[in-house]
């Protein structure tokens, strides 16, 4: 270790000292920022209380506590159906129509007859 002179000392000193008085102020900014955000934090705890109060209150109603049938929250009915649009529904008039070309014979693998009869369908069985 090489001996150091008095005013290496002094410099080495003085660079200690300016570090200190940072690190004290960061700790300060520190402390500073967590006491914020203990009180954020205390703030939303409250705040998520409330609301599970809220939820555990407007849950209940006459069927699942001690609440008489008078106190449950009744939705007014929904208004009816012509309420909609102008349009009808299918094909709106003057749109095009789209349909599926058919297949020509030289497409046709296989042709099954299908029927809508039940009352064959049930003699069959």
């Amino acid at each position: 270790m090489i001996p150091l002179t008095k005013r290496a000392c002094r410099q080495v000193i003085k660079q200690q000292r300016r570090r200190i008085t940072e690190l004290e102020t960061q700790v300060a900014n520190l402390t500073a920022q967590l006491a914020q955000r203990d009180a954020v934090i205390a703030r939303l705890e409250q705040q998520v209380a409330d609301l599970s109060a809220q939820v555990a209150r407007l849950s209940k109603n006459s069927s699942n506590s001690s609440k008489p049938p008078s106190s449950d929250i009744v939705k007014p009915p929904k208004a009816s159906g012509s309420k909609g649009g102008k349009r009808r529904l299918g094909g709106q008039p003057g749109h095009a129509r789209h349909e599926r070309q058919p297949f020509s014979p030289e497409e046709v693998d296989e042709v099954v007859c299908w029927s809508t009869d039940f009352r064959a369908l049930r003699l069959a069985t």
